[in-house]
């Protein structure tokens, strides 16, 4: 369901909940889903190629045995992985490519896959900032059917080719697609 229909469907307070309802979360029901999200997180990625290459054949269940198993990493660390644009090797199917500019590295560009999930994690992030910017108190929101607001940013100015549909690039539609 769009956002547009959401406005038509559900009450402020119940768009409040979904979209802003972390905010009444105490310290320690926010972290416990925060450690949860990263644990499902860590089991999917522990199970691609792109994981299975980094952890050297262990596989951690819980975020301490993560740490403990993975060192901090860089970019560089992804990288050949990454260049290969194989969907393959990651945890999930990438919807889009992002190319930015890397500073230091060896390459022009870094490449980063993002996936159906975090894009709508992304929208859905976007909406409760809206709600956020919008509205006097906690629970108040001027959002309605028919509300535009201009997005401009330079992540989905640089999107390459990731599969059969149109996508953008810096100059425009892919030619690819």
């Amino acid at each position: 369901m769009t956002f547009q229909q959401e406005l038509g469907r559900m009450s402020k307070a119940e768009l409040w909940q979904e979209y802003c309802g972390y905010l009444d979360l105490n310290i320690t029901e926010y972290m416990y889903i925060q450690k949860r999200l990263m644990e499902e997180q860590i089991e999917l990625w522990s199970k691609s190629p792109l994981g299975k290459s980094l952890l050297k054949g262990e596989t951690p269940h819980t975020l301490e045995e993560f740490r403990r198993t993975l060192p901090l990493t860089k970019y560089e660390d992804y990288a050949d992985i990454l260049f290969k644009r194989d969907p393959e090797l990651l945890p999930d199917v990438p919807m889009i490519w992002i190319e930015t500019t890397w500073e230091g590295g060896l390459r022009p560009i870094k490449i980063a896959p993002y996936t159906r999930s975090m894009l709508d994690s992304y929208k859905h992030n976007l909406i409760a900032m809206a709600m956020l910017v919008s509205g006097k108190k906690n629970g108040d929101f001027d959002l309605r059917p028919g509300h535009r607001f201009l997005l401009d940013i330079h992540i989905f100015n640089t999107v390459s080719c990731a599969g059969e549909r149109r996508c953008l690039t810096k100059r425009g539609l892919c030619r690819r697609c």
